[in-house]
């Protein structure tokens, strides 16, 4: 079962500058004031009142936006401190945060885990050491791998990010980009496609012609072949796209955002390997009959069935049906006898 998050957002405290495509209050949303201590606890309070919290579920704290390592260690104290009693009578079970490569001294990781942090998230964005430097990032691959393999050798769960588009990236960086972080064998991945928003020194590349965004259908096939090479790898792949707020809406400018981009992704996976498996074993006859789990379902039709036409006219007008079958393992799907795996 997938812990239940309590979110808490410190968006651009902690970051030494801005990067060259962010603007946390636009992306994330804004705090009408800092965070506080007594505001986790009471955070904490309402998430575990929550009717969404399912029965045996586990929960995690979250520190999202900003760079939590690079504030002060007091101020690190006070909101991690805040989480102790709620993990001492284990109604929370972990805690997560989000930091840069650059601000993870090995003091700051046996730190963090004396306080209960269970995973830590790093902004990675990309291992070319070019698109980096283009995104202003102030930082190195090094800087990644060294901070990554510190918190591998603390025993704590390792996330990374990754913002496939930054200015300079090709084929050849985004192979090696992939190729880095499944060298580094995270527990988990975050695909954050790059989007210009207004305020950012992206912007003005954008508005001035000298930066050109993915398109959706770009970002579509970038993060399907970044989430089958990680998912093969046993790396869990927890959110394609940035969530879709109202300050995200009004402060987009351009690039390859969509409020379900992770099923846009999972549906172009399903109908590559729906379509693979038809050129293996062509039909027999008009009807295909794809048996699936019940919650794949929406994924192996498309978005708005588009799976569906798109197999029937790249097959010479088949009639493509797609049927539950709640004994079927997510993931794969059954037709004419045999099992077939999506990844």
């Amino acid at each position: 079962m997938t812990p239940f998050i309590i979110p808490f957002f410190l968006s651009h405290q902690g970051c030494p500058h801005r990067c060259l495509y962010c603007n946390q209050h636009q992306s994330g949303g804004r705090r009408a004031e800092p965070l506080t201590s007594p505001g986790v606890t009471r955070g904490v309070e309402a998430g575990l009142s929550s009717s969404r919290l399912q029965p045996g579920a586990s929960v995690e704290v979250a520190f999202y936006g900003g760079t939590f390592t690079a504030l002060s260690r007091d101020r690190q104290s006070a909101l991690l401190g805040a989480v102790a009693p709620f993990l001492k009578r284990n109604l929370v079970q972990g805690i997560r945060l989000s930091t840069r490569p650059d601000a993870l001294p090995c003091d700051e990781v046996e730190f963090l885990e004396s306080m209960g942090v269970t995973t830590i998230e790093i902004g990675a964005q990309s291992m070319d050491d070019k698109v980096l430097e283009m995104s202003r990032r102030g930082h190195t691959a090094l800087d990644t791998r060294e901070a990554a393999q510190r918190i591998k050798t603390a025993g704590l769960k390792l996330g990374l990010q990754l913002l496939p588009g930054l200015p300079g990236e090709n084929q050849a960086s985004l192979e090696s980009t992939l190729q880095g972080i499944l060298d580094l064998s995270p527990d988990e991945v975050r695909l954050y496609p790059a989007l210009v928003i207004k305020g950012t020194p992206l912007a003005k590349l954008y508005q001035r012609g000298e930066y050109r965004p993915l398109t959706l259908e770009q970002a579509v096939e970038i993060c399907a072949w970044m989430f089958k090479s990680l998912t093969r790898a046993g790396i869990t792949v927890t959110r394609i796209g940035l969530q879709t707020s109202s300050e995200l809406t009004q402060g987009l400018m351009a690039g390859p955002h969509h409020p379900s981009l992770g099923h846009l992704v999972k549906a172009e996976i399903f109908y590559r390997a729906i379509a693979s498996s038809l050129q293996i074993k062509p039909a027999r006859g008009s009807d295909v009959t794809l048996f699936v789990a019940p919650r794949d379902v929406s994924q192996a039709q498309g978005h708005a069935r588009s799976n569906l036409s798109r197999l029937s006219r790249d097959f010479g007008n088949l009639k493509i049906k797609i049927k539950p079958d709640p004994d079927q393992p997510r993931g794969l799907f059954r037709w004419q006898g045999e099992m077939f795996s999506v990844i």
